[in-house]
C-alpha cells in the first residue's frame, strides 16, 4: 500500500509467491482489506480473505470452494457484496461482514441478489444503495435495507449502459450516487474515461 498523499514509501501488506493476491475492497476506517487469493490469470476468481492492518492477520471470509471475482464492503461495515463465479455466474451475493476482532463465520447466511448475471458491486456512501453491472453492460441501482439483520432489496432501477474494461475496478460512484466515473472499453490506442452526469435524464426518456 501507499499513502494517498504520496508521502512515504510503499509498504508490503502481504506477499505470496504461490498465488495471485488481488486487493478488492477497504473498510471505511482503513482497518481491513478484502482481497482475493487464487490464480486470477488462469481462472475467473479466487477465495475471499480479510486482512487486518493492525496485526497483519489474514483469514478467509467465505468457504474456499466459493470463487469470488469482485467484492465490496459496505461503508457502514455491515455487509459484503461479492461476485461469485462458483455456480456458473457471475452473480451478485451479499453476506454479513464479520465484526472487527471476530473470526469470520464461513457458514453465515448468504443472500443471492441476481440470478441472470451480475458483476462489480459498488455501494453508495450511506450503504442504502448497491450498484452492479449486468452482462449487457447496464448499470443497475438497488435500493436496499439491512438495518434489522436481514438484507432486503426494496427496488431495482436500470441507470445507463456502458461497456467497461475487463478489470476489477472499472467504475465508481460519488458519495451521493449522482455521478459515475467509468473506464469503458476502447480501441488498442487506449480506453477512454467516461464521466456520466445527468443520468436521471436517461431514465426520463425510457
Amino acid at each position: 500500500s501507499i499513502r494517498s498523499d504520496g508521502v512515504g514509501m510503499p509498504v508490503t501488506l502481504r506477499a505470496d509467491s504461490t498465488q495471485d493476491l488481488a486487493p478488492l475492497s477497504w473498510s471505511a476506517d482503513g482497518g481491513y482489506l478484502l482481497f482475493g487469493c487464487g490464480s486470477y490469470r488462469s481462472s475467473l476468481g479466487g477465495a475471499l480473505w480479510r486482512l487486518s492492518l493492525a496485526d497483519g492477520k489474514a483469514e478467509p471470509v467465505l468457504p474456499a470452494t466459493q470463487a469470488v471475482s469482485a467484492s465490496a464492503l459496505s461503508p457502514d461495515g455491515r455487509w459484503i457484496a461479492f461476485t461469485t463465479v462458483s455456480t456458473g455466474g457471475p452473480d451478485i451475493v451479499v453476506v454479513a461482514a464479520p465484526r472487527s476482532g471476530v473470526a469470520p463465520d464461513l457458514t453465515a447466511r448468504q443472500w443471492p441478489i441476481t440470478s441472470t448475471g451480475g458483476d462489480k458491486p459498488v455501494w453508495r456512501r450511506d450503504s442504502r444503495e448497491l450498484y452492479y453491472m449486468r452482462p449487457d453492460g447496464t448499470l443497475m441501482a438497488l435500493a436496499v435495507d439491512g438495518t434489522h439483520g436481514d438484507f432486503r432489496v426494496l427496488s431495482e432501477t436500470p441507470l445507463f449502459q456502458a461497456f467497461q474494461r475487463d478489470i476489477f475496478h472499472s467504475y465508481d460512484v460519488t458519495a451521493d450516487g449522482q455521478h459515475f466515473v467509468v473506464i469503458v472499453a476502447g480501441t488498442e490506442e487506449g480506453a477512454p474515461l467516461a464521466v456520466v452526469t445527468n443520468w436521471t435524464q436517461m431514465l426520463r426518456r425510457r
